[in-house]
């Protein structure tokens, strides 16, 4: 269930976790199924959030601990 639309653009928190997560799911070749079924987030709202919806910082640690990192390691790694 992955989305054709591009990743928000823009320096926000936001935008930047957007990118950060779409990137990190594509690198581990994951779909949007697959890391809902790694992590208690649904695939809906992982596309929510990949297209620039706001979560709950529990919502990002689960997606970020499915994925074998951190928040502040996803937001560190994402360009500006």
């Amino acid at each position: 269930m992955g989305s054709l639309c591009a990743p928000p653009a823009g320096d926000s928190i936001t935008a930047r976790f957007a990118r950060a997560l779409r990137e990190r799911r594509i690198a581990a070749g994951l779909a949007q199924l697959e890391l809902a079924a790694r992590s208690t987030v649904t695939a809906s709202t992982i596309s929510a959030i990949e297209n620039g919806a706001d979560c709950r910082l529990s919502t990002a640690d689960a997606l970020a601990t499915a994925l074998g990192t951190t928040v502040p390691d996803m937001l560190r790694e994402v360009p500006r």
